[in-house]
């Protein structure tokens, strides 16, 4: 993650997969280098213009109940797909995909996107450039959707 603050100068924390939208907003995830931790979550700063970023904020839905990982920012910022797990189970038992959209007062509580993850660990989401396509692995394969329905579908489940 480039710049102060948002840099890492601590030895103790992984900050990886960021992904960015159109507005420089970044999500990364964050968690403590153990052997055999799990207890990651997502963290967001914006990017300015001339390289700076502002201080990094957890995102309200990640905390000590679940590790979350493997972010995918739509390219208007308008929802969030990532992987959610349990991390007192175990990512192999628990691994499925979440979505989490942008309101005007921040993000939704997220929605498991159940229409598509299944009793094998689901993750890392993908979207095609040109927002058509949503691309996960799960029971170690690589599928593809189409993006709509599901965000239709998680729309729906969203309070």
């Amino acid at each position: 993650v480039p710049g102060p603050p948002a840099a890492n100068t601590s030895l103790e924390l992984e900050e990886s997969y960021a992904t960015i939208d159109s507005a420089r907003r970044v999500v990364f995830v964050r968690g403590p280098v153990v052997e055999g931790g799990d207890d990651f979550d997502l963290y967001e700063f914006t990017l300015g213009a001339d390289g700076t970023t502002s201080e990094p904020l957890g995102l309200p839905f990640s905390g000590p109940e679940f590790g979350e990982g493997d972010p995918q920012l739509a390219r208007d910022g308008s929802f969030l797909i990532f992987t959610r797990w349990d991390h007192r189970v175990g990512w192999q038992q628990t691994c499925d995909l979440y979505l989490s959209f942008r309101g005007t007062v921040g993000w939704t509580i997220p929605v498991p996107l159940s229409e598509i993850n299944t009793p094998a660990p689901d993750y890392a989401a993908a979207i095609s450039p040109d927002g058509r396509w949503l691309y996960y692995r799960t029971g170690g394969r690589y599928q593809r959707r189409l993006l709509a329905p599901v965000l239709d579908s998680a729309r729906a489940r969203t309070q």
